[in-house]
């Protein structure tokens, strides 16, 4: 099963495999942050450049995973299902210190994100990873931002996604770019999370930014750091 070690290892437990399902997580949400990294939005795809299903149609996500053209690329993603979730907890809870940094480094100032909107100063824990945020952060905002990092990802001839380089250590490193650029996107949608994550070219953009970020880069890749 494509999803047999999220079912089986760390997360057993936490995510609901059937509906109505009590578990914080549905299979539906793990199909949703899979399909931001799915092959078939990757850059040369000119119909499929941009992942914004993943927010927009989290009910129809079980047609997607088990449509015939779509579920190669689903199990192709299941060495870095693991990674995938726990890169979107580490995004999300250094979503504030990320953007704080941002702020100081480019207009020499503190942020005030919770004047935010889709953002506010709420402690909100992460139900499959556990960590903690201070803010609760609109997935409007956390998609794009996450999907960016498919870039990072590289296919073996046999058809199985690996890290170019670790992915929270290239978020470590240059989230503040990329957090900048999401709200660069997020004032000209006017303020608005529910459009910056059904916009595709947020997505785009984001996802150029993080490629040319990693191009440029010095990052060692995985095999020498780990994921």
């Amino acid at each position: 099963m494509i999803f047999a070690t999220a079912r089986g290892g760390p997360f057993k437990g936490k995510i609901g495999w059937e509906e109505n399902s009590p578990a914080p997580v549905s299979v539906l949400d793990l199909i949703s942050l899979a399909t931001l990294f799915h092959p078939a939005y990757s850059a040369g795809n000119r119909r499929r450049s941009a992942p914004t299903v993943a927010f927009s149609s989290k009910g129809t996500a079980d047609k997607r995973f088990l449509d015939e053209d779509m579920a190669p690329g689903y199990k192709e993603l299941t060495p870095v299902l693991e990674d995938i979730i726990r890169l979107h907890d580490h995004i999300y809870v250094n979503f504030e210190p990320t953007y704080e940094k941002y702020n100081l480094e480019v207009n020499g100032k503190s942020s005030k994100l919770a004047l935010r909107r889709g953002i506010d100063q709420r402690e909100t824990a992460m139900p499959l990873t556990g960590a903690i945020s201070s803010y609760r952060v609109d997935k409007g905002l956390i998609y794009p931002l996450l999907a960016a990092h498919r870039c990072l990802l590289k296919y073996t001839s046999g058809g199985v996604a690996k890290w170019k380089t670790s992915p929270t250590e290239f978020f470590d490193e240059f989230g503040p770019d990329l957090v900048g650029r999401l709200f660069d996107e997020y004032m000209k949608l006017g303020r608005n999370p529910a459009s910056v994550g059904k916009d595709r070219s947020v997505y785009e953009s984001l996802y150029e930014k993080a490629e040319n970020l990693y191009s440029k880069s010095a990052m060692e890749p995985v095999g020498k750091t780990a994921a």
